[in-house]
């Protein structure tokens, strides 16, 4: 939160943890991805090459992706991101949200939603795709 960034995947030897949780922590030899502007994730590089952590490998997952929604007619609209239930449902972060022609890059989890926002959600593909059925 301090650098706006979200951390899409912690790799922890051989396990991969997608979307972690706000709970998870951060250990010695953790390779991440990170979502955020250009500007964030050189931020966020500088810190941690200021505590000597070593930069990680990129490393792709295909069962995770970035997926557009659309929030018209969904139970949602009125509550806030974190109320949303829609990191839960979804095993996924809001990275975006486009509102009357503007873009909100990594929104905090107290902004409220509107039904014409349309969001862009980073997470779990099956899991995604079943929020989107329903």
């Amino acid at each position: 939160e301090q650098f706006g960034i979200n951390i899409a995947s912690i790799k922890r030897g051989e396990i991969i943890i997608n979307i972690p949780l706000r709970s998870e922590r951060l250990f010695p030899g953790d390779e991440i991805n990170v979502i955020g502007t250009d500007e964030q994730v050189k931020l966020f590089k500088i810190y941690l090459d200021k505590h000597e952590i070593d930069e990680p490998e990129a490393f792709i997952k295909e069962d995770i992706i970035l997926q557009q929604l659309e929030l018209k007619n969904r139970v949602c609209i009125g509550k806030s991101i974190r109320d949303s239930q829609i990191r839960e449902k979804t095993h996924g972060i809001i990275v975006g949200i486009e509102r009357n022609g503007k873009r909100i890059l990594n929104p905090e989890s107290h902004w409220i939603l509107e039904s014409d926002d349309i969001l862009w959600i980073a997470g779990d593909r099956k899991k995604i795709n079943e929020f989107l059925k329903g």
